[in-house]
């Protein structure tokens, strides 16, 4: 839980917010589809998205304000489009302005929505945790219940 909350000051995420800062992201790395038409690290930062890589994912993607990822891009795909699709309800896929556009009222929606996407995943990590430990007392009360059944059948065979 606590990588979660790291994320109210994540500077990966708080550093993405302006396209310049993404775009960088995808030219200082190695972004696999640079070569690609729909694909490239322009069009990605323009979508919002931040290049964001790990060990399975090469071509991992997130936006810094839905915090959605993606990955398994194809030559194919629009970014926004694809933003907009797996995360309808992301501020900045629908805004559909450029950054020099914003209002103060569009800057501040879509710090709002990066809060309320952190907060969003605490509560969510919270539950799958509650669930966890739900599970793990049922669990427990299975083998408690079993091994009292089994002394009580011991106890009448004698």
């Amino acid at each position: 839980m606590a990588a979660i909350v790291d994320l109210l000051n994540c500077d990966a995420y708080t550093d993405h917010i302006f396209c310049n800062n993404r775009l960088k992201s995808f030219t200082e790395n190695a972004w696999p589809h640079q070569q690609s038409v729909n694909l490239s690290a322009e069009k990605m930062a323009q979508a919002g998205f931040f290049f964001d890589p790990d060990d399975e994912n090469v071509d991992g993607v997130s936006c810094p304000f839905c915090l959605k990822s993606l990955t398994g891009w194809e030559d194919t795909d629009d970014p926004l489009a694809e933003h907009a699709k797996r995360k309808d309800i992301c501020y900045f896929a629908r805004l559909g302005k450029d950054e020099k556009e914003w209002t103060v009222e569009d800057f501040l929606r879509l710090l709002a929505q990066r809060r309320a996407s952190i907060m969003s995943l605490i509560a969510l990590k919270a539950i799958d945790g509650a669930r966890n430990a739900m599970e793990s007392v049922k669990k427990r009360i299975d083998v408690l219940t079993e091994s009292k059944r089994q002394k009580k059948t011991a106890k009448r065979k004698i």
